[in-house]
């Protein structure tokens, strides 16, 4: 049995995810085939995402292949309940509604797994997490999943390495084309579209300080520089930095306190909470009055665990940090669809 907000908020629900399916080509040729196939006839499949009208255009494809889907949401501040009603009405067991407490968000998830699914599909790895430590009764009926982003990615490989994950998952980040049209162009778009809708500020002439230079970080330093401010850019590693000064005033994290402190934006675009910076925090926090703080990548009501700041990253030869001041939860104040992140750790 489903839950959910309110069953009659389905009709809007369903006008935003027909409007998704006219603009998703690719998806849609998969739903007509795999509607014809069922190449997921009878499986069952766990999903927690970030719960909106893309996304459940997904659930929906999943579906029309024969899955038997229980959906959650992968963040409370980003469910949308219109959405969740829909899902309902087209056959789908949903747990989730915006703005759940925190007890209430474990308990939907829970509910979720209790389905004995055979495939997961994650966003942030609290389905996987959950699965290995209070419902390992669960584990014998998965034989695979997904993850969709760089924490939770961070937390399978630390798991990878501690040998404790007991299924293959794939790490749907590490997909090239997600590199661009996810994070490079969408999230380099989607932090303008909320800071402009929250803050009607002119971005052109403004002191922009981008902390960390992957794929988001590229996205966001290109909107910005697009729109006319004056971007630095600070990461961790030589070769972030070096290929940061092709466009833009790169600095390291120590030069770059100063600047923090006089910017008027501040983006964290950082997967991993061990290589945030933590200079960031104090400057922006001297600057609040004046600044415009938002951490991309890790979502709003994100659940930092002390084995997510001490995990060494791959690659980057960073090593693991002690910060145990920082384990708790992200805060955010919520702007409708779209979240800007207070610098602010609680406990």
């Amino acid at each position: 049995m489903s839950n959910i907000k309110d069953i009659t908020l389905a009709p809007s629900g369903h006008q935003k995810i027909e409007w998704v399916q006219r603009n998703c080509p690719l998806l849609r040729s998969l739903m007509e085939e795999y509607s014809v196939t069922q190449p997921l006839k009878g499986v069952r499949i766990a999903l927690s995402v970030h719960l909106e009208a893309k996304t459940a255009f997904l659930c929906r494809t999943l579906k029309a292949a024969g899955a038997e889907m229980f959906v959650t949401g992968s963040n409370p501040l980003s469910t949308q309940d219109d959405v969740a009603a829909a899902l309902v009405e087209d056959g789908m067991e949903v747990f989730a509604w915006y703005d759940c407490t925190e007890e209430e968000y474990f308990a939907n998830i829970r509910e979720v797994l209790e389905n004995d699914c055979q495939i997961i599909v994650d966003d942030g790895g609290d389905l996987v997490h959950m699965l290995h430590t209070e419902m390992q009764d669960k584990l014998r009926f998965v034989i695979g999943g997904c993850e969709e982003t760089t924490t939770g990615i961070i937390r399978l490989r630390s798991m990878d390495q501690r040998g404790e994950l007991a299924f293959p998952m794939v790490m749907v980040n590490e997909a090239q084309c997600k590199h661009f049209f996810d994070n490079r162009y969408g999230t380099g778009q989607s932090v303008f579209d909320g800071i402009n809708r929250t803050t009607n500020l002119i971005v052109a002439g403004k002191a922009v300080v981008v902390a960390g230079y992957g794929w988001c970080g590229k996205g966001t330093a290109m909107r910005a520089k697009g729109l006319g401010a004056r971007v630095i850019e600070k990461h961790y590693t030589l070769n972030k930095t070096l290929t940061g000064n092709d466009h833009y005033h790169a600095m390291d994290p120590e030069d770059a306190r100063d600047i923090i402190a006089a910017a008027q934006k501040v983006e964290e675009l950082m997967g991993n909470p061990a290589l945030t910076c933590l200079e960031t925090e104090s400057a922006a926090r001297a600057n609040a009055r004046r600044s415009i703080v938002s951490a991309c990548a890790i979502p709003a009501g994100t659940v930092i665990t002390a084995e997510m700041l001490t995990a060494k990253r791959p690659g980057t030869g960073i090593s693991p940090v002690e910060t145990p001041n920082l384990v708790g939860k992200v805060a955010a104040t919520n702007i409708g669809e779209d979240e800007i992140m207070k610098w602010e750790w609680v406990e």
